[in-house]
């Protein structure tokens, strides 16, 4: 699940990054995701991305978070984003714009579980896919 993308940013402005998100971490309280139904991003006429909903409380402590981090990437002057975010868990990103109907593929497991903290992760695109580097861990507030 990705919180917020910043994009590229140089090694000075990422150590600065670092310092901000841990601030943000601290007034988050232990949060508690349950999982949904199965569904796609943008819209069913143009599939993108299949993914399961994920309902996570409180609300209003994740509503606070993901607005701490789009701030963070505006002062920092790295990739923001004005669309809504929408809280789920990614399962695949799809290149050719068909899939089934998602009612008609099994239904995804119920998971419930506690998020204690998030992580800060580095992505590099290579022929055989992202990999990814874990960076900081930023626990969060009882967690």
């Amino acid at each position: 699940m990705t919180l917020h993308f910043f994009g590229e940013v140089e090694e000075q402005v990422a150590a600065r990054l670092q310092v901000l998100l841990e601030e943000a971490a601290r007034p988050c309280p232990v949060l508690h995701l349950a999982t949904g139904r199965l569904s796609v991003l943008p819209s069913m006429k143009s599939p993108r991305v299949l993914y399961i909903a994920a309902d996570i409380q409180p609300s209003e402590a994740l509503a606070n978070l993901v607005r701490s981090m789009r701030a963070t990437a505006s002062a920092i002057g790295a990739e923001t984003e004005s669309r809504p975010w929408k809280a789920h868990l990614t399962l695949a990103r799809l290149k050719a714009p068909f899939l089934p109907e998602p009612s008609s593929l099994p239904a995804p497991p119920s998971l419930n579980f506690s998020i204690g903290a998030f992580e800060l992760m580095r992505s590099r695109l290579t022929p055989s896919g992202a990999v990814y580097t874990l960076l900081q861990r930023y626990p969060l507030a009882g967690g």
